[in-house]
Protein backbone atom coordinates (compact mmCIF):
# COMPACT_ATOMS: atom_id res chain seq x y z
CA UNK A 1 0.00 0.00 0.00
CA UNK A 2 1.18 3.88 -1.12
CA UNK A 3 3.05 5.11 1.94
CA UNK A 4 4.18 1.88 3.79
CA UNK A 5 7.54 1.21 5.16
CA UNK A 6 9.55 -1.08 3.31
CA UNK A 7 10.71 -2.57 6.67
CA UNK A 8 6.87 -3.68 7.27
CA UNK A 9 6.97 -5.47 4.28
CA UNK A 10 7.43 -8.99 6.18
CA UNK A 11 5.97 -12.31 6.76
CA UNK A 12 5.16 -12.54 10.74
CA UNK A 13 3.91 -15.72 12.48
CA UNK A 14 1.56 -15.26 15.68
CA UNK A 15 0.92 -17.83 17.96
CA UNK A 16 -1.54 -17.27 20.92
CA UNK A 17 -1.22 -20.29 23.36
CA UNK A 18 -3.26 -20.46 26.59
CA UNK A 19 -2.17 -22.20 29.66
CA UNK A 20 -3.91 -23.21 32.99
CA UNK A 21 -0.75 -21.73 34.86
CA UNK A 22 2.87 -20.71 34.11
CA UNK A 23 3.90 -24.34 35.59
CA UNK A 24 1.86 -26.00 32.34
CA UNK A 25 4.40 -23.32 30.20
CA UNK A 26 7.55 -24.54 31.59
CA UNK A 27 6.75 -27.90 31.75
CA UNK A 28 5.43 -28.07 28.32
CA UNK A 29 8.54 -26.35 27.19
CA UNK A 30 10.66 -28.74 29.44
CA UNK A 31 8.86 -32.29 28.23
CA UNK A 32 7.95 -31.74 25.05
CA UNK A 33 10.36 -33.78 22.59
CA UNK A 34 9.58 -31.80 19.53
CA UNK A 35 10.06 -28.61 21.30
CA UNK A 36 13.26 -29.43 23.21
CA UNK A 37 14.74 -30.76 20.05
CA UNK A 38 13.62 -27.17 18.06
CA UNK A 39 15.19 -25.26 21.14
CA UNK A 40 18.30 -27.32 20.91
CA UNK A 41 18.52 -26.51 17.28
CA UNK A 42 17.60 -23.41 17.13
CA UNK A 43 20.39 -22.17 20.03
CA UNK A 44 23.07 -24.42 18.45
CA UNK A 45 22.70 -22.66 15.04
CA UNK A 46 22.21 -19.00 16.94
CA UNK A 47 24.99 -19.19 19.52
CA UNK A 48 27.90 -17.08 18.82
CA UNK A 49 29.89 -20.30 17.39
CA UNK A 50 26.96 -21.03 15.11
CA UNK A 51 26.45 -20.65 11.33
CA UNK A 52 23.60 -18.09 12.01
CA UNK A 53 25.80 -16.09 14.72
CA UNK A 54 25.89 -12.83 12.49
CA UNK A 55 22.06 -13.34 11.15
CA UNK A 56 20.10 -10.59 11.38
CA UNK A 57 16.38 -11.76 12.94
CA UNK A 58 14.38 -10.40 15.18
CA UNK A 59 11.96 -12.66 17.67
CA UNK A 60 10.48 -11.20 20.93
CA UNK A 61 8.02 -13.56 23.05
CA UNK A 62 5.78 -11.68 24.93
CA UNK A 63 3.55 -13.06 28.23
CA UNK A 64 0.46 -11.50 29.84
CA UNK A 65 -0.85 -12.87 33.02
CA UNK A 66 -4.71 -12.22 32.61
CA UNK A 67 -7.62 -12.38 35.10
CA UNK A 68 -10.61 -14.14 34.24
CA UNK A 69 -12.88 -11.02 33.89
CA UNK A 70 -9.76 -10.21 31.42
CA UNK A 71 -10.59 -12.32 28.17
CA UNK A 72 -12.68 -12.53 25.66
CA UNK A 73 -12.67 -14.95 22.63
CA UNK A 74 -14.24 -15.68 19.38
CA UNK A 75 -14.11 -18.72 17.30
CA UNK A 76 -16.00 -18.51 14.02
CA UNK A 77 -15.45 -21.51 11.46
CA UNK A 78 -13.18 -23.39 13.87
CA UNK A 79 -13.08 -27.36 14.14
CA UNK A 80 -14.93 -28.40 17.48
CA UNK A 81 -12.62 -28.97 20.43
CA UNK A 82 -9.92 -27.03 19.40
CA UNK A 83 -8.20 -24.25 21.12
CA UNK A 84 -10.61 -22.31 23.91
CA UNK A 85 -13.25 -25.26 22.75
CA UNK A 86 -11.69 -27.52 24.18
CA UNK A 87 -12.61 -26.42 27.91
CA UNK A 88 -16.10 -26.74 26.99
CA UNK A 89 -17.90 -28.64 29.90
CA UNK A 90 -15.24 -27.61 32.27
CA UNK A 91 -16.08 -25.51 36.01
CA UNK A 92 -15.86 -22.10 35.20
CA UNK A 93 -16.26 -22.13 31.17
CA UNK A 94 -18.98 -20.49 29.78
CA UNK A 95 -19.83 -20.76 26.15
CA UNK A 96 -22.51 -19.09 23.86
CA UNK A 97 -22.55 -21.42 20.35
CA UNK A 98 -24.20 -19.60 17.65
CA UNK A 99 -24.27 -20.72 14.02
CA UNK A 100 -24.18 -18.42 11.41
CA UNK A 101 -25.88 -18.64 7.56
CA UNK A 102 -22.73 -20.20 6.48
CA UNK A 103 -23.55 -23.10 9.31
CA UNK A 104 -20.15 -22.03 11.34
CA UNK A 105 -19.71 -22.74 14.68
CA UNK A 106 -19.27 -19.42 16.66
CA UNK A 107 -17.93 -19.46 20.59
CA UNK A 108 -17.89 -16.70 22.66
CA UNK A 109 -15.94 -17.07 26.23
CA UNK A 110 -17.87 -15.30 28.71
CA UNK A 111 -17.38 -15.10 32.71
CA UNK A 112 -14.14 -17.37 32.54
CA UNK A 113 -13.50 -18.07 36.17
CA UNK A 114 -11.93 -20.59 37.71
CA UNK A 115 -9.08 -21.29 35.41
CA UNK A 116 -5.97 -22.47 37.18
CA UNK A 117 -4.32 -25.27 39.49
CA UNK A 118 -6.71 -27.60 40.48
CA UNK A 119 -10.13 -26.12 38.65
CA UNK A 120 -9.24 -28.13 35.45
Amino acid sequence: EEGELDTLDYNRKVQVLYFLDMGYMERIGKKNRGHVKLRGSFMESYCPAGPMANGKQLMWVEQGVLKAKDIEAEYIGCYDGTGFMAFEGKPGFVADEKTGEDGSWGGYLKNVVGWGKGSA
